[in-house]
């Protein structure tokens, strides 16, 4: 690992250069402090967190072949394996869609270019996170998980059933046995804080075997309603068509309350892991696409969307827009150079727009 003090100007984000070395990134008092990128002239570079002009924290080192070392780096010099916590958002794509009208049915495609390795427990999100009158929904893929085969399980002394890959759908704020309907061959899942910090939920599953391909999850609005604990609900339920198999199949529904849905205005897309803490060498890694979302039938362009990130992870990915914005191809699995940073005090975000500060590490 290379290391070397740069002195610079004392200004918020900017770039200096000397014989053998670039660095763009913030700065303190003149020297690299905070999150930048520093560039070396045989192709290596360094990019994460600096303190008083060394590396140090979350970062990843490249080497001229291309082979990275992410990790937690003390004073320049890596230090150990950087392990990511239960439940770490790894990519958060957040995107304004059309709310203007009730909701009746929402899909979007997502084509696994590449199998993601199973190695660790993940969640993949075409439709993370948003919310039906006001009530979060989440709706994606899980691995590693498990389901019951009734709705009546907590409290019984049954065993879980072990998944592998599941579709689920999961809403928050409630966990009453009738505000869940699974397919004839699915599972259901309910109790309190699952580590996301939105409360109580319950959700839907149901296995199939994960491979290249598109999948298109749609889910609708059924118009039935019924009441729980005195307030008329009425069902959102999912399905998927796999277009690899030409087939599709039901997964389930959860209870939302109201005859009529009305659809929040902002939508995340994200990867997350789940349950358990694992080293970022066992994260999965895949590349994959999401598009063509549609709501009420009608087309949804990503506007306004950009991916966030924390101090406290690694970047772990990159995403590009492409077709107008009516997709975004993902590649989860290693650390990546912003295309794009913008610095706050706490954190900062890396938007998908290409910025020329950059354009040194392009």
């Amino acid at each position: 690992m290379k290391t070397i003090l740069l002195i610079g100007t004392a200004t918020l984000i900017c770039q200096i250069t000397s014989a053998q070395e670039i660095y763009s990134g913030q700065f303190r008092d003149g020297i690299p402090h905070g999150f930048g990128i520093l560039d070396y002239n045989d192709g290596s570079y360094y990019q994460g967190m600096f303190k008083n002009g060394f590396p140090n924290g979350p970062g990843t080192f490249c080497d001229a072949k291309g082979e990275k070392t992410t990790g937690v780096y003390e004073q320049g010099e890596f230090g150990y394996d950087y392990q990511v916590v239960e439940n770490s958002k790894l990519f958060d794509l957040v995107s304004e869609i059309d709310s203007s009208s009730n909701l009746n049915s929402m899909s979007i495609d997502i084509e696994f270019l590449k199998k993601p390795k199973n190695r660790s427990q993940y969640i993949i999100a075409p439709l993370g996170e948003f919310t039906i009158n006001g009530v979060q929904v989440s709706a994606g893929i899980m691995n590693k998980t498990e389901g019951f085969r009734t709705r009546k399980h907590e409290g019984k002394k049954i065993s879980p059933s072990e998944i592998d890959y599941a579709f689920y759908l999961k809403r928050y704020d409630e966990r009453t046995p009738k505000s869940m309907f699974r397919s004839k061959t699915g599972f259901c899942k309910s109790g309190g804080n699952d580590g996301t910090n939105n409360g109580e939920f319950v959700s839907v599953l149901h296995e199939f075997e994960l491979h290249k391909g598109i999948y298109t999850l749609y889910l609708s609005r059924v118009p039935k309603s019924f009441k729980i604990k005195g307030v008329v609900h009425s069902y959102l339920r999912m399905d998927i068509y796999d277009h690899k198999n030409e087939e599709g199949f039901f997964i389930g529904a959860v209870a939302i309350p109201g005859t009529t849905f009305h659809l929040g205005n902002q939508l995340n897309t994200f990867v997350s892991t789940h349950t358990s803490a694992c080293d970022i060498v066992d994260l999965p890694s895949s590349e994959f696409k999401i598009g063509n979302l549609f709501v009420n039938e009608q087309p949804q362009s990503f506007f306004d969307s950009y991916c966030q990130y924390s101090y406290s992870i690694p970047q772990f990915s990159k995403a590009e827009f492409i077709e107008d914005y009516m997709s975004v191809t993902c590649n989860i699995g290693e650390a990546y150079k912003s295309a794009s940073v913008i610095f706050e005090e706490n954190g900062f975000k890396s938007f998908l727009i290409y910025h020329p500060i950059f354009e040194s590490n392009e």
